[in-house]
Protein backbone atom coordinates (compact mmCIF):
# COMPACT_ATOMS: atom_id res chain seq x y z
CA UNK A 1 0.00 0.00 0.00
CA UNK A 2 1.35 3.41 -0.87
CA UNK A 3 1.78 6.11 1.33
CA UNK A 4 -0.71 8.30 -0.21
CA UNK A 5 -2.95 5.66 -0.14
CA UNK A 6 -2.48 5.04 3.58
CA UNK A 7 -3.03 8.47 4.17
CA UNK A 8 -6.75 8.70 2.38
CA UNK A 9 -7.61 5.67 4.23
CA UNK A 10 -6.53 7.37 7.17
CA UNK A 11 -8.14 10.48 6.71
CA UNK A 12 -11.80 8.45 5.53
CA UNK A 13 -11.51 7.03 8.86
CA UNK A 14 -10.52 10.19 10.53
CA UNK A 15 -13.94 12.04 8.63
CA UNK A 16 -16.01 8.95 9.80
CA UNK A 17 -15.01 8.40 13.67
CA UNK A 18 -15.60 12.64 13.91
CA UNK A 19 -19.20 12.53 12.41
CA UNK A 20 -19.97 9.44 14.39
CA UNK A 21 -18.51 11.54 17.88
CA UNK A 22 -20.42 14.35 16.96
CA UNK A 23 -23.28 12.78 15.71
CA UNK A 24 -23.33 10.64 18.91
CA UNK A 25 -23.37 11.57 22.57
CA UNK A 26 -21.71 15.26 22.31
CA UNK A 27 -24.24 16.23 19.92
CA UNK A 28 -27.24 14.94 22.43
CA UNK A 29 -25.49 16.57 24.74
CA UNK A 30 -26.20 20.17 23.14
CA UNK A 31 -29.78 19.44 23.19
CA UNK A 32 -31.43 22.86 22.22
CA UNK A 33 -27.91 24.35 20.84
CA UNK A 34 -26.52 22.94 17.51
CA UNK A 35 -22.94 22.55 16.64
CA UNK A 36 -22.89 25.75 14.94
CA UNK A 37 -24.93 27.60 17.81
CA UNK A 38 -22.31 26.41 20.21
CA UNK A 39 -19.33 27.29 17.72
CA UNK A 40 -20.96 30.97 17.25
CA UNK A 41 -21.43 31.28 21.19
CA UNK A 42 -18.14 30.01 21.81
CA UNK A 43 -16.56 32.99 19.43
CA UNK A 44 -18.80 35.67 20.96
CA UNK A 45 -17.96 34.70 24.42
CA UNK A 46 -13.79 35.79 23.17
CA UNK A 47 -14.82 38.92 22.25
CA UNK A 48 -15.17 41.69 24.63
CA UNK A 49 -16.92 44.10 22.18
CA UNK A 50 -19.51 42.96 19.46
CA UNK A 51 -18.44 41.23 16.37
CA UNK A 52 -20.08 41.58 12.63
CA UNK A 53 -21.07 38.48 11.38
CA UNK A 54 -18.35 38.82 8.65
CA UNK A 55 -15.67 38.26 11.43
CA UNK A 56 -18.14 35.27 12.85
CA UNK A 57 -18.09 33.82 9.23
CA UNK A 58 -14.16 34.30 8.87
CA UNK A 59 -13.78 32.60 12.30
CA UNK A 60 -15.99 29.47 11.75
CA UNK A 61 -14.98 29.37 7.85
CA UNK A 62 -18.39 29.27 7.46
CA UNK A 63 -20.53 30.87 4.63
CA UNK A 64 -22.30 34.54 5.32
CA UNK A 65 -25.78 32.58 4.38
CA UNK A 66 -24.83 30.02 7.43
CA UNK A 67 -24.03 32.38 9.52
CA UNK A 68 -27.40 34.65 9.28
CA UNK A 69 -28.98 31.19 10.01
CA UNK A 70 -27.21 30.89 12.98
CA UNK A 71 -27.65 34.50 14.48
CA UNK A 72 -31.12 34.50 13.43
CA UNK A 73 -31.33 31.31 15.58
CA UNK A 74 -29.70 32.60 18.22
CA UNK A 75 -31.67 35.92 18.34
CA UNK A 76 -34.65 34.09 18.80
CA UNK A 77 -33.38 31.94 21.90
CA UNK A 78 -32.34 35.19 23.27
CA UNK A 79 -28.87 34.23 23.25
CA UNK A 80 -27.60 37.29 21.23
CA UNK A 81 -27.86 40.99 20.40
CA UNK A 82 -27.42 42.36 17.53
CA UNK A 83 -26.43 46.37 16.92
CA UNK A 84 -25.76 48.75 14.55
CA UNK A 85 -21.97 49.21 14.53
CA UNK A 86 -20.38 52.20 16.10
CA UNK A 87 -17.77 51.84 12.61
CA UNK A 88 -19.84 51.20 9.79
CA UNK A 89 -23.57 52.09 10.69
CA UNK A 90 -24.45 49.77 7.28
CA UNK A 91 -23.49 46.35 9.46
CA UNK A 92 -24.61 45.00 12.59
CA UNK A 93 -22.27 44.27 15.58
CA UNK A 94 -23.17 40.83 17.40
CA UNK A 95 -23.01 40.24 21.46
CA UNK A 96 -23.39 37.45 23.41
CA UNK A 97 -25.91 37.81 26.50
CA UNK A 98 -25.86 37.23 29.68
CA UNK A 99 -28.01 34.10 28.60
CA UNK A 100 -26.62 33.19 25.90
CA UNK A 101 -23.10 32.89 28.16
CA UNK A 102 -24.91 30.79 30.61
CA UNK A 103 -26.19 28.54 27.60
CA UNK A 104 -23.11 28.45 26.62
CA UNK A 105 -20.93 27.51 30.02
CA UNK A 106 -23.84 24.91 30.91
CA UNK A 107 -23.26 23.16 27.33
CA UNK A 108 -19.24 23.15 27.41
CA UNK A 109 -19.65 21.87 31.69
CA UNK A 110 -21.42 18.70 29.82
CA UNK A 111 -19.27 18.67 26.99
CA UNK A 112 -15.84 18.70 29.21
CA UNK A 113 -17.36 16.01 31.30
CA UNK A 114 -18.06 13.45 28.58
CA UNK A 115 -14.66 14.20 26.80
CA UNK A 116 -13.19 13.57 30.52
CA UNK A 117 -14.55 10.49 31.10
CA UNK A 118 -13.79 9.58 27.46
CA UNK A 119 -10.31 10.41 28.03
CA UNK A 120 -9.57 9.11 31.52
CA UNK A 121 -10.53 5.47 29.67
CA UNK A 122 -7.59 6.05 27.51
CA UNK A 123 -5.00 7.17 29.65
CA UNK A 124 -2.94 10.40 29.74
CA UNK A 125 -0.60 9.63 27.62
CA UNK A 126 -2.80 8.03 24.75
CA UNK A 127 -4.83 11.65 25.31
CA UNK A 128 -1.77 13.41 25.48
CA UNK A 129 -0.72 12.13 21.67
CA UNK A 130 -4.37 12.37 20.25
CA UNK A 131 -5.05 15.92 21.54
CA UNK A 132 -1.27 17.06 20.09
CA UNK A 133 -2.04 15.37 16.71
CA UNK A 134 -5.72 16.84 15.76
CA UNK A 135 -3.58 20.23 17.11
CA UNK A 136 -1.12 19.48 14.08
CA UNK A 137 -3.98 18.51 11.74
CA UNK A 138 -5.58 22.05 13.08
CA UNK A 139 -2.36 24.29 12.06
CA UNK A 140 -1.90 22.29 8.98
CA UNK A 141 -5.66 22.98 7.62
CA UNK A 142 -5.47 26.26 8.43
CA UNK A 143 -3.17 26.71 5.53
CA UNK A 144 -5.71 24.77 3.05
CA UNK A 145 -8.49 26.93 4.52
CA UNK A 146 -7.03 30.57 3.44
CA UNK A 147 -6.67 29.15 0.03
CA UNK A 148 -9.43 29.72 -2.51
Amino acid sequence: MTKETEIRKEADRLVDTMARLMGGRMERLMISLSQGEFGALRVLSQQDEGVTSSAISREMSIGPGGVANLLKSLEKKDYIVKETSSEDRRANSVRITAEGRAKLEERSDQVREYVLACLREIGPDEARVFNDTLSRVLTVSAKFSSEP
